[in-house]
């Protein structure tokens, strides 16, 4: 079966071999040994069942019915429409974000290197990120309202965890101001910590990710 399988054999084939087979032990054809193994007796083996199943599978495999074909047409016209129904949806939603997913991801890049350099201690590089980070607060606003506008339910619960999201991860940004301030880096290491923690739930919740 394993054989079969890999050579691409229709189930249907598969099936045919194994009744072949047990319709000839059955008759003699075969026998098994004392320790358990297929066997061949010298005499001849009748191999008409097995070629006659055997044109019968040719020709279903050369001669496709009409319902097949049939459907493979209804199948390839509904997804057609159904590309085409999704694709119109898809666009505008495009077409309202803009590039307003690509500068939020941009964030991701700037924690990378405020990472790098908080870990080196530069402190005087450290003390830029947090006035940087705040510059997109209106592009977080923006997407939030955009990307879920309707009333319905779904959206409106999307819109607070977004909000809720944002507000912890500018508290965040806060506390990283003043750590940086003080020179504290067990605090400072918090606070990046924590806006990593909402920054990553905020790309979660908004689908911004790209893979997962």
């Amino acid at each position: 079966a394993a054989l079969l399988t890999r050579r691409g054999y229709p189930e249907s084939y598969k099936m045919r071999n194994r009744l072949c087979l047990l319709a000839s032990i059955a008759a003699g054809a075969f026998a098994f040994n004392s320790g358990g193994e297929l066997r061949v007796p010298a005499r001849r083996i009748d191999t008409r069942l097995h070629e006659s199943l055997q044109e019968e599978t040719d020709d279903a495999q050369n001669l496709p019915s009409r319902r097949t074909f049939l459907f493979s047409a209804v199948a390839a016209v509904g997804l057609a429409g159904a590309e085409t129904a999704m694709a119109q949806p898809e666009q505008k939603s495009k077409t309202r974000l803009g590039g307003m997913p690509n500068t939020i991801r941009s964030v991701g890049n700037v924690m990378d290197e405020l990472q790098r350099d908080l870990m080196q201690e530069q402190w005087d590089l450290v003390a830029a990120y947090p006035a940087q980070l705040r510059s997109f607060v209106p592009v977080f606003t923006k997407f939030t309202d955009s990307a879920f506008p309707t009333d319905e339910p779904t959206d409106k619960g999307l819109r607070v965890a977004l909000r809720y999201e944002v507000g912890r991860f500018f508290a965040s940004v806060e506390r990283l101001r003043q750590a940086t301030l003080r020179k504290d880096l067990d605090d400072a290491y918090v606070a990046y910590s924590d806006m990593s923690l909402h920054f990553d739930r905020y790309m979660q919740v908004g689908g911004l990710y790209t893979y997962y």
